[in-house]
């Protein structure tokens, strides 16, 4: 009951609308913040009504066309998904081929730098032996030859012989090993198949949504004319409609060749680490050595300085 105020003075006593009063039904907000904060929420239990998996009973009401459209939706999206991680495993090997063929360039150079302070040393030992012959009389150099300054050098080269040969072994398994080019090769035909870029548009379900479909007595299924078994030439496709085998063909050959990259990376790993082992002997053996050639250098300074006093 609500009371209306007439023209003439009086009241009139009403009842209420059916229904109830927009007041009751939903209560005031207590300020513009709060119809802000509702508005979302709708919207947001709107989109998921949308979005949400169907039951059994709502598929049980669908045709044979909405179901089509739903299982084609599905096939689609998880194609997308693996096509990007197929893009991502790609740019990984990438990546890996990049860093093998890296480490074989900086191999040489610690061969090249090994190489060079070997014959630093040799002639260090040849500049000792004229320094001897200038400082110390025949005598002297009969019983103190075996205690030059390059004695140490001498123990670290005959090491080094030993080390170089495990080194070598070692290696056997490193970066040469790995046919980088037969790699270099399949990325760039992996890369030049249709565009399997991430960002990429792709219309495979707009294609696969214009397959003729054929209920089947019940309604509640479909397949394409012509049946399905013979599509990619794979009996695990016999049960599908043309469009969704297709979809499941194109997502088996991405995750194959996601699988051979990962192979791929795998032996990439392996050879790497076992290149990084054979640096890192070469890096002790040149340290070494630098060590030692800096030492026998200054100290033939010294002779040579002792002997022009």
């Amino acid at each position: 009951m609500f009371k209306k105020k007439n023209k003439g003075g009086g009241v009139t006593m009403l009842d209420e609308p059916a229904g109830g009063s927009s007041a009751a039904a939903a209560p005031p907000a207590d300020s513009f913040d709060d119809l802000l904060d509702d508005a979302p929420a709708a919207g947001r239990g709107r989109a998921a009504a949308a979005t949400r998996e169907p039951t059994a009973a709502e598929m049980d009401q669908m045709s044979v066309a909405e179901l089509e459209e739903m299982a084609l939706a599905q096939a689609a999206a998880g194609n997308e998904g693996t096509k990007r991680s197929l893009a991502l495993a790609l740019e990984a090997r990438t990546i890996g081929v990049t860093t093998a063929a890296t480490l074989k360039d900086q191999t040489k150079q610690l061969e090249g730098m090994t190489a060079d302070i070997e014959r630093v040393h040799d002639c260090l030992d040849k500049s000792e032996k004229v320094i001897d012959k200038m400082t110390k009389p025949v005598y002297v150099r009969m019983f103190t030859r075996s205690k030059r300054a390059g004695k140490g050098l001498d123990k670290q080269k005959k090491l080094g012989r030993k080390e170089a040969k495990e080194r070598a072994a070692m290696r056997e398994g490193g970066v040469d090993s790995l046919d980088l080019d037969g790699l270099r090769e399949r990325d760039a035909a992996a890369r030049g198949e249709g565009g399997r870029g991430p960002d990429e548009e792709d219309d495979d379900r707009a294609e696969l949504l214009d397959e003729q479909l054929v209920a089947s007595k019940k309604g509640k299924a479909a397949r394409a004319v012509g049946g399905a078994a013979g599509v990619g030439g794979k009996e695990e496709y016999a049960g599908y409609s043309t469009g969704v085998a297709t979809a499941l063909r194109k997502q088996d050959e991405d995750l194959d060749a996601i699988s051979g990259a990962l192979a791929d990376m795998k032996g990439l790993a392996s050879a790497m680490n076992s290149e990084l082992t054979y640096q890192e002997g070469l890096v002790s053996t040149v340290n070494e050595y630098t060590l030692e050639t800096s030492r026998r250098t200054k100290a033939n300074a010294a002779k040579v300085k002792t002997m022009l006093k």
